[in-house]
């Protein structure tokens, strides 16, 4: 059935045969026909060029990255790998809004109740955040930008999430074999997995090559992916976070803040899917060529008790870094640190203090 579609941003109307765009492989490319045609409408009707609505938050021109290096085609999106040249004329989607990880000033914070010494930790950056309230309750040097090595997977998640459909199914052209330096999952090239079995081949393992599996599948690569991951950090008015990557690996301008971090981890947990990701022990994924058992390698979730996420990484230059959320008596916390000697130790530190230190109202 053909009907008109009112692109009122160009002053133009386009007639889109949608049960023929809907019932054939273009099903998802439907999604954009009206976004491209009026680019084009645009380019001969406006007087001068302009950025094209839904851009503006990734701080981009509709012509911005169109002729970037793929390290890969888009990996079964049906529509884009479909129509020759299409991926490189539509901008990447944009992410759905996420409520912002501020500090709410409706939620009172919780009160220091106790006289408690300070943690005694190896990390040189942290921070405790309550994550009813977003109040601050320990800092040191909360602010610092520095490498986060695998913490990035966790706005890599949040991403695919906003775009994707967890139960879409991936055929990718990643090889583990290759990736000598990294934690992986163990893709090869040609299988076919769920986008969910991704996420916890990335979330739990540190699978490097699920992280690049993913960014390929949701924006075709990389660098697209990366633009996305940022306008996320720009709709959260984070101010210390800047990723190169999807996975978390040494790279010039890559960087995040233990502050950045934890209220990262806290907006990804109000989304229920996430929250089952970052708890998960164990998690066993069906591949088209093999099956594979993936064990979370954050041990504060079998060591601490009320622990329930979010992410651990290891890096040279970064150390260890860790963002752990826990929850006793119906109150969540949130530690994020970097560049620690002594993660488990640090993160059971840090979560003792707020929970000794610190009474919730009510308490």
């Amino acid at each position: 059935m053909a009907r008109a579609e009112n692109l009122g941003w160009v002053g133009a109307t386009v007639q889109v045969d949608w049960s023929l765009l809907l019932s054939s492989r273009l099903r998802r490319a439907a999604l954009v026909v009206p976004f491209a045609a009026a680019v084009w409408l645009g380019s001969a009707c406006a007087p001068a060029p302009q950025p094209a609505p839904g851009l503006s938050g990734l701080g981009m021109t509709s012509t911005a990255h169109a002729a970037a290096p793929s390290s890969g085609a888009p990996l079964g999106v049906d529509g884009l790998d479909a129509v020759p040249g299409l991926a490189a004329q539509i901008a990447p989607p944009t992410p759905r809004p996420t409520p912002l990880p501020t500090a709410t000033p409706s939620i009172p914070p919780p009160r220091l109740a106790r006289e408690v010494d300070p943690p005694r930790i190896s990390a040189q950056m942290a921070v405790v955040i309550d994550e009813a309230s977003g109040a601050i309750l320990y800092g040191r040097e909360e602010n610092r930008e520095v490498a986060p090595a695998s913490l990035t997977k966790v706005i890599t998640a949040m991403v695919a999430l906003d775009v994707g459909r967890p139960s879409a199914r991936v055929t990718t052209d990643v090889d583990s074999r290759v990736m000598w330096d990294s934690t992986i999952m163990g893709l090869i090239p040609g299988e076919e997995v769920s986008l969910e079995d991704l996420l916890y081949g990335m979330m739990l393992p540190s699978g490097n090559d699920a992280a690049v599996a993913i960014a390929r599948y949701v924006a075709g690569n990389e660098i697209v992916f990366s633009d996305l991951m940022n306008a996320k950090v720009r709709q959260l008015e984070l101010q210390h976070s800047h990723f190169m990557n999807p996975h978390g690996l040494e790279q010039d301008g890559h960087y995040s803040s233990p502050y950045d971090m934890a209220m990262l981890a806290r907006a990804a947990m109000r989304n229920p899917f996430f929250r089952r990701l970052a708890a998960a022990k164990e998690w066993n994924a069906s591949g088209l060529m093999r099956s594979y058992h993936l064990v979370n390698l954050n041990r504060l979730l079998w060591q601490y008790p009320g622990a329930d996420g979010v992410k651990i990484g290891y890096e040279d230059t970064a150390i260890n870094t860790m963002v752990v959320s826990a929850v006793r008596d119906g109150h969540r916390v949130y530690a994020s640190f970097m560049r620690s000697t002594s993660r488990d130790a640090d993160g059971t530190a840090l979560l003792n203090y707020a929970f000794n230190a610190y009474a919730w109202p009510g308490q």
